[in-house]
């Protein structure tokens, strides 16, 4: 009898032992979460915000205009992105396609992408627009960043040259190169004005003029752009200048 009374015993404070391990009066087990993955695991994804459009009606001339913002919600920069346009008339048929490479666009940011075509390269009369991502890029650690820009000013100009808009405005600005000779002819720039409430009401792309072949580093230049279509009085102007792929 006092074998089996002693093994009882041992059985029993085994189970107790045993239940403390799961008791809360026990070392607690290890948390589990949700971890981040590590940023080489994290794919290229980048997001299309369309903010503005505006296409004119003349059948001679047909003309639009659109303004997106590209983001990168990614860990590093973001190269070797390319967009393609595509508009369509009232009856959803194609009038216009182009494709382009964007600039380096850095982590957590967005950038600016400005759209637009004349009768040249249009079919119709653009009663929408489509922006779509064709390459998604790859994430590098280090990207040239866009070029330094000051002394931004816009102004008014005295004429009209489309109906239903506010006007044609003048943008000027300084731009400075950054630390490498760059090609003019990968030079890039845009203009998007806004209204007091922040909302985009135009949007216009720059391209070189008048620099040399080849821009020495640290180069300053004045950019002027003409928006000949405004759809609202503008309170404030954003200007871009970078190095094109």
């Amino acid at each position: 009898m006092r074998v089996k009374f002693a093994v009882l015993v041992l059985v029993l404070a085994v189970g107790v032992l045993c239940a403390a391990c799961t008791s809360g009066t026990s070392q607690a087990p290890a948390a589990v979460g949700r971890t981040q993955p590590p940023a080489e695991s994290v794919q290229p994804s980048p997001t299309v915000e369309t903010a503005w459009f505006w296409s004119d009606s003349n059948k001679e001339a047909p003309l639009f205009r659109m303004v997106s913002f590209i983001g990168n919600p990614g860990p590093k920069a973001l190269t070797g992105v390319e967009l393609e346009w595509v508009a369509y008339d009232a009856s959803n048929s194609i009038v216009g396609s182009h494709k382009r490479a964007m600039s380096a666009i850095p982590p957590g940011a967005k950038i600016p992408y400005v759209a637009g075509a004349g009768s040249a390269n249009l079919s119709g009369i653009p009663a929408r627009a489509e922006l779509r991502v064709v390459e998604k890029g790859s994430f590098v650690d280090t990207a040239a960043p866009a070029f330094k820009v000051t002394n931004i000013a816009f102004k008014k100009s005295d004429f009209n040259l489309y109906k239903g808009a506010k006007g044609v405005y003048d943008v000027t600005a300084k731009v400075t190169t950054g630390p490498e000779e760059v090609a003019s002819a990968n030079i890039g720039g845009l203009v998007v004005l806004k209204d007091q409430a922040g909302a985009v009401v135009g949007g216009e792309i720059w391209m070189p003029e008048n620099l040399p072949e080849q821009v020495p580093p640290g180069t300053t230049f004045t950019m002027q752009i003409t928006l000949v279509v405004v759809t609202a009085k503008p309170a404030s102007a954003e200007v871009f200048a970078t190095q094109e792929p």
